[in-house]
């Protein structure tokens, strides 16, 4: 199992794409499934939780 936490999917995606061109260790791994999954940002007194995602 492999996990990762980035702030932007596409960084990661990246990532993936040049380890599978570069690294010798891929010809041994079988990717089964992939999931991605969004965590809000925090809150406070003055913004409700998820606010920073939409600008407020």
């Amino acid at each position: 199992m492999f996990v990762a936490f980035q702030r932007d999917l596409d960084t990661f995606v990246r990532t993936q794409q040049r380890l599978d061109e570069s690294d010798a260790l891929m010809e041994l791994t079988r990717t089964t499934a992939s999931g991605s999954f969004l965590v809000l940002p925090g809150f406070s007194d003055d913004q409700r939780l998820g606010d920073a995602i939409r600008g407020g």
